[in-house]
Parts: structure tokens; C-alpha cells; sequence
């Protein structure tokens, strides 16, 4: 309110002068019937909302609203509450939609944050499972003091451009939903976020937690999942102060190797395929080499972790002839494409989406994993073409993806040191299998 005061203060002589020679608003004079005892900034208010009113239809409202002592002496915080009523659904669409409801949910939104942040080293610090403390430290671009209060008020959160805004350090205290002042404090450059003792208000969501031990299993999981598709980011996780991962920044293969294994990588295949505006890349695991559950199943949409049924099915058909149904296919993918062409606010978590051509989402990983498989299983007896390419033709028509063609190459051996002038850590999959 204060603000909008300043406006008037600024602006209001110009607003009234508009509406005394704009036909529009200068039409819908009754409705500033009852106005002579009003203020300057009322008069302002006055004239802005009988425009608006006007052009909705409504011309003689203010016969009845001008001359109502109510409105005239409350006129503007109605204005008030109507401006943060019309900003309701806007407030809505930038809500988190977020439930927190075990620890693993909030961890995801803090690591989430860091990474938004341009972090390249996060640490992680987990009580009890996540339900006693949870800390997120990293170093990106931290929080300017100003905008400390934002990042614990609702539907707000600032953070600043680039490190040359900070020159101090600056805490913020909020115990039981009391925000303390900002203060200075001593911290290198980054942020710490820490929730300490989540549900201690919510005894009914707490009742419904499991024990620590699965608590943690789901505070793990969250870490893997974001840790796996970021390798260029160092990450650590404690758990009750013993260290749990140490990840350093590292390339892919490094980082699927450490998260899935090394027999994984040892029988993986690695793919990179294309179609239009999709790309696919990632490991996708040998026949050889399954497990009995979906635990080690990583697909991603644009960096985002999602469980979804159609690349379930799709997956699940391409090993259909060279797995048993009992067993599981382990892979980590990742599916680049139009943001327009996938929905990610199906589910509060953001884990489910909806594609809008599912059909072609379907066969082009059907068709991508297919080719890998079947090319791999065919073994050097196949004949190596010189180059391997895919047809990008556009997805219309009949929205079915372009199968894509395979290019097998040599085997090499997982894991080896190299000579000088070589990478020494270079972990490179045996028979790698290649989309272009």
C-alpha cells in the first residue's frame, strides 16, 4: 500500500488529466458520483477503477459504489484486495506445489536451489535420516542480505546474479515460522541452508514417517538421482557425520560408474542417438547384466529426473527378446527435446510428465535401445560400417519418430590407466555404441 501511495504521489496528477481527455474513462463519469470528499490519491484510485469497470460492461456501477460511504472511505484497500485477488492464479502458477512429505522432499528442493545457484560443490549433511537436520551447503551465488527474508517467505525467493554482488555474509533465523533479523555472520561464498527438526509442528505428518533407516534410504536415492545428472558438480554426503559419497566433478561415464558400478559400466553400452529435435544419450545395460527390481532405472527429461510409463514400455519392449520377464534392464538415460513438447507439472514432485507426441517419444526409444541391442548381440561377426547416421526427417504425418541406424565400433577395455598424454581416469564402456 505504501508503494501504490508513491505511485499516486508520482503519477497521479497525469492519471487525472488522462481521464479527463480520454473518451473512455471521461464517459464513465457516474461512477465518480460521491467523490467531492475525497483525497487526492482517492480521486486517482477513483478514476483507474471506474475505467476498468467501464471497459468490463459494467457503466452504471458507479451510481451505486459512488455513493456508498464504505466504499468511499475503505476505497483503497478494496483496490488493494482486488489487485491481490486478480494475482491469485499468478501466485499459483509459481508456487512450488511441493509436499513435503518426508525429508527426501525437501532435500530435493534444497539441492534443486544449489544447483539453480551455479554451484559446482555441494555438500550435504543428514540427522537421523533427514528428520533431525538438514543441511545444504554449496558454493554458488548465495543470497544478497536484502533478500534473505524472501528466501523463507512464501511464493518469493531472490537470488543474486553473480558473486560481485556479495562482499559480507549474512544469516537468517526462522523458529517456528518467526523470522529473527539478518544478521552478519561468517561463511565463505555460497549459501547453507539449514532445516533442523522438520515436523516438529506437524505431529500428524510426523506419525506417518518411517524409521530412520528408510528415511535416509529415500535422502540417498534424492542425492543419487540429482548427483547422476550433474557430473561436472562435486557433491558430499554425510549421514550422522560419517561420509557416505564423495563424488568429484567427473564425466559422465565416472559418474555412472561410481553411482550404478563398475560391473554396469564394464557391460553397458553407451548410446547417442538423435531424431529432429530429440536427442538420447546415456548406458543403457547389456542383456547380461539385470536386476531383480527397477532400483537402478535413471531416466531423465531435460536434466529431470521422471518415472513415466510410456519410456518404461518403450524400454521394457526394446529388451523384450533378450530378457527374461522377471528381470529388470539397468540403464541411465537422458532424453533431450522441445520443452514445449512435454508437460512437467502432471505431479506436485515434478517425477511424472506427459508427453504431447507420446507415440513418437515411444518409438524413438524403442527403436534407439532396439538398434544398441541388437547390434551389440550380433558381436564382431557383424560387419562395422564406416559411419552410422539417423534420419532426422520431422516428426509429422503420423508423429512416428525416425528409426535410427548404428554404428558398432571396436571394443575397448573398461577402466585402464593410459600413458602419458592419455587421460589416466578415462573410464570407457566396452563395446560402445554410438547414434549420430
Amino acid at each position: 500500500l505504501a508503494k501504490t501511495h508513491a505511485f499516486y504521489d508520482k503519477h497521479g496528477g497525469k492519471t487525472i488529466i488522462f481521464t479527463r481527455f480520454v473518451p473512455i474513462i471521461r464517459t464513465f463519469a457516474p461512477f465518480v458520483a460521491g467523490i467531492g470528499s475525497m483525497g487526492y490519491r482517492q480521486f486517482t484510485v477513483y478514476n483507474v477503477a471506474g475505467a476498468v469497470l467501464w471497459v468490463a460492461g459494467f457503466c452504471y456501477a458507479g451510481y451505486f459504489f459512488g455513493n456508498l460511504p464504505f466504499i468511499r472511505k475503505n476505497l483503497e484497500y478494496l483496490i488493494f484486495g482486488i489487485i491481490f485477488v486478480s494475482f491469485l492464479p499468478a501466485i499459483i502458477e509459481i508456487a512450488a506445489g511441493e509436499v513435503v512429505e518426508r525429508p527426501a522432499s525437501a532435500l530435493k528442493e534444497m539441492l534443486e536451489n544449489s544447483l539453480d545457484s551455479g554451484a559446482s560443490k555441494i555438500t550435504v549433511d543428514l540427522a537421523q535420516g533427514g528428520i533431525k537436520l538438514i543441511r545444504v551447503t554449496d558454493n554458488g551465488g548465495g543470497i544478497a542480505a536484502d533478500d534473505l527474508p524472501l528466501a523463507l517467505d512464501r511464493h518469493a525467493t531472490s537470488k543474486i546474479a553473480s558473486l560481485d554482488d556479495l562482499s559480507h555474509a549474512y544469516q537468517i533465523i526462522a523458529i517456528d515460522g518467526q523470522l529473527h533479523p539478518v544478521e552478519p555472520a561468517a561463511h565463505a561464498n555460497g549459501t547453507s541452508v539449514e532445516v533442523v527438526d522438520l515436523y516438529f509442528n506437524t505431529p500428524a505428518r510426523r506419525k506417518f514417517l518411517k524409521s530412520e533407516n528408510t528415511e535416509y534410504a529415500h535422502c540417498e536415492a534424492t542425492f543419487e538421482r540429482i548427483a547422476l545428472a550433474h557430473p561436472q558438480v562435486e557433491f558430499l554426503l554425510r549421514h550422522n557425520g560419517k561420509v557416505i559419497w564423495r563424488l568429484p566433478a567427473q564425466d559422465l561415464a565416472d559418474r555412472v560408474a561410481a553411482l550404478l558400478g563398475k560391473d554396469f559400466i564394464t557391460e553397458a553400452i553407451a548410446v547417442e542417438t538423435s531424431a529432429g529435435s530429440m536427442t538420447l544419450s546415456g548406458f543403457v545395460g547389456s542383456p547380461t547384466y539385470s536386476k531383480a527390481s527397477r532400483d537402478a532405472q535413471y531416466f531423465y527429461v531435460n536434466g529431470r529426473f521422471v518415472r513415466d510409463k510410456t519410456a518404461q514400455h518403450a524400454l521394457r519392449q526394446a529388451y523384450r527378446d533378450v530378457l527374461h520377464h522377471d528381470r529388470h534392464p539397468v540403464y541411465a538415460l537422458f532424453l533431450s527435446m522441445d520443452p514445449a513438447g512435454v508437460d512437467v507439472n502432471v505431479h506436485p514432485t515434478k517425477i511424472e510428465v506427459r508427453f504431447r507426441e507420446s507415440q513418437a517419444i515411444h518409438q524413438f526409444l524403442f527403436h534407439s535401445i532396439n538398434k544398441a541391442l541388437a547390434a551389440t548381440t550380433a558381436g564382431s561377426s557383424a560387419p562395422v560400417p564406416a559411419q552410422g547416421e539417423i534420419n532426422q526427417d520431422s516428426m509429422q504425418g503420423n508423429n512416428s519418430a525416425a528409426e535410427p541406424q548404428a554404428a558398432l565400433f571396436p571394443p575397448r577395455t573398461p577402466f585402464t590407466a593410459t600413458a602419458s598424454g592419455s587421460s589416466a581416469t578415462g573410464h570407457t564402456p566396452v563395446r560402445p555404441f554410438t547414434y549420430q
